[in-house]
């Protein structure tokens, strides 16, 4: 269980609390209480049957609660999984919009905090700090659900106290299935799990872990020529 507290630049802290510890700092507003991991047989129905109706591999599904009082929000910021938001009770806006600067993102940014993670960085050198001009507005009630994809800026503000269901799809990127096919290859050999002894020295020692990991390569990209798709899935 976590309370989301608004700091005064607009951001958010989030501290891991006990149950009598939410209730009295919920009573005092401003806050929003966090449950992750929902375990219920009818969350886990639905997971399940959402699971096999996305078609895509996950590195792990759950069930977030959210309880927020009015005038309570989240900044924009962007994931990378798919969401559902299901309203239970209450009332909350939401403003959307896709992420023009890269399609399918591996790791959520958050403008306020600034800090673009290296994987993110690779790709872009800098993000938008205002929502886009393109976005559109959303009021969840109770009964609303609302898909949001990876990859897409959102802010939310509590207009009625608002008890709200997350049902989060952390999807498997082609990349994660490839890395975690070689990562499973590679780590049962001793030569791959040997130190990288003299790769940021200078002179002959990095000449010769260059040619070590040459070798290594060559090996590997042989290997992985005879590789099918059906070999990534099913090892």
């Amino acid at each position: 269980m976590q309370a989301w507290f608004s700091t005064e630049n607009g951001g958010h802290v989030q501290v891991r609390v006990a149950p009598a510890e939410a209730r009295s700092l919920y009573a005092r507003g401003a806050t929003t209480i966090v449950v992750d991991f929902l375990q219920h047989p009818e969350v886990a129905r639905l997971l399940s049957h959402l699971y096999s109706e996305l078609g895509t591999p996950q590195h792990e599904l759950y069930c977030s609660v959210y309880l927020s009082p009015p005038g309570v929000g989240t900044r924009m910021h962007f994931d990378s999984q798919d969401n559902f938001l299901v309203q239970i009770r209450g009332e909350k806006l939401w403003k959307l919009a896709p992420v023009a600067e890269i399609k399918s993102p591996n790791r959520s940014f958050v403008p306020a905090v600034g800090k673009l993670e290296p994987e993110l960085a690779a790709v872009v050198k800098r993000f938008p700090s205002k929502m886009p001009k393109n976005a559109t507005t959303a009021t969840l009630k109770r009964g609303s659900v609302l898909y949001l994809p990876k990859g897409y800026w959102h802010a939310s503000k509590t207009i009625r106290e608002s008890l709200a269901l997350t049902f989060t799809f952390p999807s498997m990127s082609f990349m994660d299935i490839a890395l975690s096919h070689l990562r499973r290859r590679l780590v049962s050999r001793e030569e791959w799990r040997a130190p990288a002894v003299g790769l940021t020295a200078r002179g002959s020692p990095q000449l010769a872990a260059l040619s070590r990991l040459d070798a290594l390569l060559e090996g590997l990209g042989a290997e992985l020529s005879s590789l099918g798709a059906v070999d990534f899935i099913t090892t």
